[in-house]
């Protein structure tokens, strides 16, 4: 926590601003969520249940979430698919949570060549398609060189991939084009900074943009403690892969990795036909929860947290007036999840 702190400062210092992360839905916890645990709209629920809260203390999410960039994804995915419905339809007592998670007994796919996903392209909501999650560390890592994810002399992009770029409301309307550090000229389109990248493998030019270089002035604090997908490389000479919890884990007590969804979710229904698996980086806490982020507009301020032991909290923005108008069973609860809970620095 205290690195991720030292991040944060670094950070500050350069924009004058803590990372300005977008709600990734909405911060009202009574909000009904669907099988994917995304929130949805003007469904509200009167009692209090862990699975809605988790999603409005999520609304500014730490992690980052985006289409896998790897070519060998297909049999990755093919795998972890096989081995989530096998225990999601297992009678045995030790698969329980798998059972419990109807999303897992069905299988899902490569996100690459979607056709739902295209046809969805001019949305940018992520309750309408789960594609680009920009959280606390798409702001802290080379957003970038993590996303596009080149490997030195891969040859041509994945198909389908470079689409998701250039015509994904999602990702166009939160990233501006670079320029082209050799020439100064902006790139005419998200294609042709992945066949820089990747055709003509100039990701120096990418490395040396001022956004993504100045995360090598916070770097070093996220040596080996950033968890996801088999991430070894190295960004301006530091390795953040996390060896302990670095890949997905599929086991009886963690149920990973998370399935998304291209249906619509505000439409309330839960499509399992059209789901999907999306790499991540992240930083968990020592009970291997991810942690939490609340930074309110103007972001001039936040709390960083942990859940704790018992993985469970409650949003910082309540207050205490608003936490005793709860009837006396939900505020219990309420301080039950947040008596164990790790606010490290609050600024």
């Amino acid at each position: 926590m205290q690195r991720l702190e030292n991040c944060l400062s670094g950070y500050y210092a350069a924009y004058g601003s803590y990372p300005p992360v977008a709600l990734h839905g909405s911060r009202d916890y009574t909000l009904r969520v669907d099988g994917h645990g995304i929130q949805q709209e003007n469904r509200h629920e009167p009692d209090l249940d862990w699975r809605r809260v988790e999603a409005a203390c999520r609304s500014q999410p730490v992690g980052m979430s985006f289409p896998f960039s790897s070519q060998d994804v297909a049999s990755y995915v093919e795998e972890i698919s096989r081995l989530l419905m096998e225990k999601a339809n297992s009678n045995e007592a030790r698969y329980k949570n798998f059972r419990d998670n109807e999303a897992l007994k069905y299988g899902f796919f490569a996100l690459t060549g979607n056709s739902q996903i295209q046809s969805k392209s001019k949305y940018s909501s992520w309750s309408q398609v789960q594609v680009f999650k920009l959280g606390l560390m798409s702001y802290l890592l080379p957003r970038l060189l993590v996303i596009f994810n080149v490997q030195s002399g891969s040859g041509s992009a994945p198909s389908g991939f470079s689409q998701l770029f250039s015509k994904q409301n999602q990702w166009t309307m939160c990233n501006e084009l670079p320029c082209d550090f050799s020439t100064g000229q902006p790139y005419a389109s998200w294609d042709d900074v992945i066949r820089d990248m990747w055709s003509r493998n100039d990701r120096w030019k990418i490395a040396a943009l001022p956004s993504q270089a100045v995360c090598a002035r916070w770097m070093p604090n996220l040596e080996g403690i950033v968890a996801g997908a088999s991430y070894s490389r190295m960004f301006y000479g530091v390795r953040p892969y996390d060896t302990v919890h670095g890949s997905y884990v599929v086991s009886a007590d963690t149920v990973n990795p998370t399935l998304y969804s291209a249906g619509d979710s505000q439409s309330g229904g839960d499509n399992y036909s059209q789901q999907y698996l999306l790499d991540n980086m992240t930083v968990l806490d020592g009970w291997a929860h991810e942690f939490y982020y609340y930074s309110p507009s103007p972001h001039q301020s936040y709390t960083l947290w942990s859940a704790g032991p018992n993985g469970r909290t409650f949003p910082p923005w309540v207050t205490d007036e608003e936490l005793s108008q709860l009837r006396s069973s939900d505020r219990t609860t309420a301080q039950s999840w947040i008596a164990d809970d790790i606010v490290h620095l609050k600024n």
